[in-house]
């Protein structure tokens, strides 16, 4: 701060840590994030604390949003919107600072919502909003978390083109594929200033760090902390931390409630597009989550980049 006061300008490299690194070498926004620019009008922690603020309310109002798109009442909407509100992986998220990991988790489903706003209408403005969108969820938040985010909204589009087939014509597929690769294109644009840097230094970036997929894996979920979803504290958290992670300062409980719910939606409403998606959507991602404890993501590591 003391350098960019005296200079006018944003100092290009850090000389005082790892012998020097870049400071737009992140694959995330840092200062150039738009929710960063307040610092220059208020102090970190006030900015830090609105952020926090922010990103709860856009996760609110996504979901809610979202769920009234594929068709729930606004009181089912409203429920799911504070149930998606208080997950463990976006609650506990103010407790270590991880904005970025809030950010991602707080935009997914504002994207859900404009991408399938945008395939529904097959408008060219909902297609940007999306690329706008991933675009601040890429800048705020984590790269991996929206990187997921993208394959999995990737899916919901191939699931959405399927059974929607009937309803599309030929033009109508051109269309939409015009548009998403217009979508494509806006993102890399918007991304420009933070990942061109990103790409001209992978050769010299990763240093003292082995690249593979045991690196790939070291995160993997431990299967036992999977009774966390349900039960929030089961393998302890911080210095009471039992399990086979590194450490662990947040939880991924999701809500007793919401489990219930969803274990009578699957039950009761089956035939519903949407309930077999997401019946789906949530197998395969357990098993990713899992990594390296199965050998599924083997797999999805050799296919995915």
């Amino acid at each position: 701060e003391k350098w960019t006061a005296e200079q006018e300008e944003m100092p290009l490299w850090y000389s005082h840590v790892f012998s020097g690194i870049p400071v737009l070498g992140s694959p995330v926004g840092g200062p150039l994030a738009p929710l960063a620019q307040f610092r220059e009008l208020m102090r970190p922690q006030v900015v830090l604390a609105f952020t926090f603020i922010i990103f709860f309310f856009l996760a609110g109002l996504g979901t809610y949003l979202y769920l009234k798109e594929i068709g729930l009442s606004k009181y089912t909407a409203a429920v799911g919107a504070v149930i998606y509100q208080f997950i463990g992986n976006l609650a506990t998220t103010p407790n270590a600072g991880h904005a970025g990991r809030a950010a991602s988790v707080a935009m997914f489903p504002l994207m859900l919502f404009f991408i399938h706003r945008a395939l529904k209408s097959k408008k060219l403005l909902y297609f940007i909003l999306t690329a706008f969108a991933t675009s601040f969820a890429f800048y705020e938040g984590h790269f991996q978390i929206t990187y997921y985010g993208l394959l999995f909204i990737l899916g919901y589009v191939i699931y959405y083109l399927i059974v929607h087939r009937k309803e599309n014509s030929g033009k109508d597929y051109i269309k939409i594929i015009g548009c998403g690769l217009c979508t494509v294109a806006v993102i890399c644009l918007l991304m420009a200033a933070v990942w061109l840097p990103v790409l001209g230094g992978l050769g010299t970036a990763a240093r003292g760090v082995e690249r593979g997929y045991e690196y790939a894996t070291s995160w993997s979920m431990p299967p036992l902390e999977v009774i966390d979803l349900v039960i929030p504290t089961y393998s302890g958290l911080l210095d009471k931390y039992w399990g086979f992670s590194h450490f662990k300062i947040h939880l991924e409980y999701f809500g007793l409630l919401s489990v219930i719910f969803a274990i009578f939606t699957i039950i009761l409403y089956w035939k519903k597009t949407y309930v077999k998606f997401y019946t789906l959507g949530i197998i395969i991602v357990l098993f990713v989550v899992l990594g390296g404890h199965t050998p599924f993501f083997r797999i999805f590591y050799t296919i995915i980049p």
